[in-house]
């Protein structure tokens, strides 16, 4: 019996020495050739069912989701192989129908691409050939024709692009294909977390940096509860597909309900029926930064006084003055002690004295609860003080949904690891919130936390079915507002008393799971691991929060795994150790990063080096940069070559590039970083901001990071450069050093790039890559009216939504222009031509003709082929009404 390799694992993983671009690591080589020995060795002493027993052994199993007939393995913790066996490889000699067949070798993250198709017909060898060959091999090895040969039949063609793909597929088919469909196979670390919560279940919070499987692990707790009423919630449209699309890939049985895949603030909108909430009117970060603060003189000079960003700001609007709840997550009036009469002062103070309640220590007035029913019971009050103090427990853990912040003298209270601004400057900063609360009043507008607000209150006067089972992903960027919502959807489960004592049936909410990164947290919250414990801890049932790691990253290099478990080194040191921080590692090397000295000379020639290729990012910490940028680099040249790659942190983050260029993320915050590395930072929660930014943008590589900064004496960035082994800094611009040459920019690498981008909500720059990948003109059009819905411009939107045909799945045609064909302006000249299309029965009167205000419409910025099938659509438009006329007189 035999053990046969396809000729594309043999290229793939360079079993024949370092010949391709890119090559696995000399470990994962090893791993690779130790196992062709340990399989030829067993089929070699036993028979077929020896083999199937050892493949079962290492968790051999079939491919859910893949081609018919593959089936896969685990190599270790993060690199799989997939197999089949000859009789489903047609092509294959008769003689070799028995043979096992290693299909590809894929890490983790890419195994469900290597399945996606079985491989076309192709070479083949046997693994005894390989494991002769085995050797540290070098071309000077190759002694004899005959070992040219062989090593010619085996060898990577230039052509073949191995980093993105393993079956061959033209540029329109791939077009049409999901690459990211398949990213769904679990590892034992995550099997076991899945293991653990069926034994005990318990709400739990996954944690993991970027590229550790968060998503993946999410919806297979989904897939492995499919008989109950089950929930997915995320605040990213993008995210929300990349969830549905892995959950689609690993659901097989069709006869289940399938989970409720939400956005929160549609979920809300939904449930509360508000036709009149639409989109346009939804204020979030860059909206708020750009229509408010931006446009405000007065917020504006009270930030530039105070040293305080936008984002400081938003971050205590959004997380503390609106989205905060009381350490009971509960939302209740202030206690007022001046209302109350003479015999409950008297009740108060004995209250008060006997440690029933305790006073806050920066503000008097306001009182915190410090006992519970059982032990009022037992105490030796009277029955007046007994009742008064119930009262007040039963209103201070209610949640009281008309309270839509927290006053100034509450804001003001809290403790400095609550809100991210020194005490002195909350004046400030309430005043700069009563402008922004006066803002969304008069232009009737609202945010998140608005929306949060009107569900709960709705779900108090009709409560839904609550689900038995909740996913939130990305819990890092939830105000408490949001996640106590979710929180009061979850159903209650009957569990067993932890204390034996207790006879009384113990309720619980053990059915949801969170998962998110304490290290991401760029949007502005104030997440606190212990205080969502909090929110779930019941002594008498024994449930708390179940924490739990994900340690190991799929997609990152080593070397910027090492980098970004520094960064979290230096936030422990100079901030506050958290208990929930763990140190990460991943299973591929790479190449350390560079620090590239920022010279004008230096930026522009990496600028202009990587313009040309795909996968590739230059992140920045604002607007200003990535403008500042643009004018060095010329603002033309920039746009003529249509590849918009200077992203800010919070417009990438979720995605990963082959490239990323960090610019200035440490230089524009210098004197925060002064403070924070001289000590004055310890345990105050708004100085993790920086930490994070810098964190989110470097683990965007998934490869090559290069890092710029124009202070060189940022007291970060020194401190990484002295250490030496984390970074390799170079002073002058080197394609080779600064690894340039790895990169590659054919056809089907634009393709991959566009299909990336389009996924992560990135449109401008799928546009731009779709164009460039030379597929159908409709990927260019649909990607620049998403875009265009973006930026809320829906005369742009309706333009290029009118050409692309109704059976682009991608897009439903119908429901965009349902939904946008009344934003037109008045005086739009597609208004018509959409309404045509909308309601062609009203229309069949009229004949619809290219006219000259059209013409204006798409001018002279618009190609051939946009006027093309402009045309053609009105021509359908006229066949349409020209049928419906006809029908109506009888012809």
């Amino acid at each position: 019996m035999k053990i046969l390799v396809l000729e594309s694992v043999v290229r793939k993983t360079n079993l024949l020495g370092d010949y391709g671009k890119t090559p696995v690591s000399k470990e994962v080589l090893d791993r690779i050739f130790n196992e062709l020995e340990n399989l030829v060795k067993i089929s070699e002493e036993g028979d077929i069912q020896s083999l199937s027993s050892y493949l079962k052994m290492n968790n051999g199993k079939e491919l859910k989701g893949g081609a018919d007939h593959i089936w896969k393995y685990q190599l270790n913790d993060g690199d799989r192989i997939l197999y089949t066996w000859g009789k489903y490889l047609p092509y294959l000699r008769t003689e070799d129908k028995d043979a096992l067949v290693l299909l590809a070798y894929a890490t983790h993250d890419k195994q469900g691409l290597a399945g996606k198709n079985m491989p076309p017909k192709q070479k083949y060898v046997e693994a005894k050939e390989l494991l002769r060959t085995r050797t540290e091999f070098t071309v000077e090895d190759i002694k004899s024709p005959e070992d040219w040969e062989a090593f010619c039949e085996l060898i990577f063609e230039n052509s073949f692009q191995a980093n993105h793909a393993i079956y061959i597929a033209d540029s329109e088919t791939l077009a049409k294909t999901d690459i990211e469909y398949l990213d769904v196979e679990l590892t034992p670390k995550q099997g076991d977390i899945i293991d653990h919560y069926k034994d005990f279940p318990q709400p739990t919070l996954i944690l993991g940096g970027a590229g550790t499987g968060k998503t993946v692990l999410a919806v297979h707790f989904l897939n492995d509860y499919a008989s109950l009423r089950r929930a997915y919630f995320t605040q990213s449209n993008e995210l929300l597909n990349y969830a549905e699309k892995r959950y689609d890939a690993i659901s097989k049985d069709e006869n289940t309900i399938r989970p409720d895949f939400l956005n929160i603030n549609d979920f809300c909108r939904k449930l509360i029926d508000a036709e009149d909430l639409k989109y346009k009117d939804f204020v979030e970060t860059n909206r708020f930064v750009k229509d408010f603060v931006k446009r405000n003189q007065y917020v504006t000079d009270i930030l530039d006084k105070n040293n305080l960003t936008p984002i400081d700001l938003w971050t205590e609007i959004r997380g503390v003055i609106k989205g905060f709840t009381s350490e009971r997550w509960t939302r209740t009036k202030r206690f007022n002690q001046q209302e109350l009469n003479n015999a409950e002062i008297r009740n108060f103070k004995i209250l008060e004295k006997n440690g029933f309640i305790q006073r806050n220590e920066r503000n008097k007035q306001l009182f915190t609860l410090v006992t519970g029913y059982k032990k009022i019971d037992a105490s030796n009050l009277d029955e007046n003080a007994k009742k008064l103090l119930k009262e007040f427990i039963d209103y201070t853990h209610s949640f009281d949904p008309s309270i839509k912040e927290l006053d100034a003298e509450e804001y003001k209270s809290l403790d400095e690891e609550v809100s991210m601004v020194e005490t002195a400057k909350r004046d400030c900063i309430y005043k700069c919130y009563l402008k922004y609360k006066e803002w969304l009043e008069t232009n009737n507008l609202y945010d998140d936390n608005d929306l949060a607000l009107k569900a709960i209150a709705h779900l108090q006067k009709f409560p839904i079915d609550p689900y038995d089972f909740i996913v939130v992903d990305e819990i890092q960027d939830y105000t408490e507002i949001q996640i106590y919502l979710l929180y009061s959807i979850a159903k209650e489960f009957s569990v067993t008393p932890k204390k034996k004592q207790n006879n009384e049936n113990c309720k619980a909410k053990t059915g949801i799971v969170f998962v998110g990164d304490s290290k991401q947290i760029i949007n502005p919250t104030v997440f606190n691991e212990r205080k969502l414990n909090r929110l779930f801890f019941n002594d008498d049932a024994g449930i708390e929060l179940n924490v739990e790691h994900l340690d190991v990253n799929f997609r990152c290099k080593q070397e910027v795994v090492d980098l970004a478990n520094r960064i979290s080194e230096y936030r422990k040191k100079y901030i506050a150790a958290q208990k929930l921080d763990n140190k990460e590692t991943s299973i591929h090397n790479g190449e350390k990063p560079v620090a590239l000295l920022c010279t004008p000379n230096n930026v522009n020639l990496l600028i202009e080096g990587l313009i040309r290729f795909p996968n590739v990012a230059i992140l920045v910490p604002n607007e200003k940069n990535r403008q500042d940028l643009i004018e060095r680099f010329g603002r033309e040249k920039y746009e003529q070559a249509r590849n918009a790659f200077i992203y800010t942190v919070s417009e990438i983050k979720g995605m990963e590039y082959k490239y990323v260029v960090c610019y200035n993320m440490l230089t524009d915050y210098n004197e925060m970083w002064k403070i924070i590395t001289s000590g004055q930072a310890s345990k105050k929660t708004r100085y993790r901001y920086y930490f994070n930014l810098f964190y989110v943008s470097i683990t965007r590589a998934q490869e090559y990071l290069c890092i710029l900064e124009a202070n060189k004496e940022n007291s970060l960035f020194s401190a990484l450069e002295k250490e030496g082994k984390l970074l390799n800094s170079i002073t002058q611009f080197d394609t080779e050093n600064l690894f340039l040459n790895n990169l590659n920019n054919g056809e089907t690498d634009w393709l991959l790039d566009a299909k990336a981008n389009e996924d992560a909500g990135n449109y401008d720059r799928a546009a731009a890559s779709y164009q460039k990948a030379k597929v159908d003109i409709e990927n260019v059009w649909r990607c620049k009216a998403k875009a265009a819905e973006k930026n809320r411009d829906y005369d742009t939107c309706v333009k290029y939504l009118l050409v692309v045909e109704s059976s682009d799945l991608k897009i439903n045609k119908l429901d965009y222009l349902t939904k946008y064909v009344p934003e037109l302006t008045p005086d739009s000249p597609l208004k018509n031509l959409a309404d045509v299309y909308l309601h062609p029965e009203q229309f069949s009167q009229k004949h619809i003709h290219l006219d000259s205000s059209l013409e204006e419409f798409y001018g002279n910025s618009e190609t051939s082929e946009y006027r093309s099938a402009l045309n053609e659509f009105v021509k359908r438009i006229n066949l349409h009404m020209k049928s419906i006329l006809e029908k109506e007189v009888g012809i």
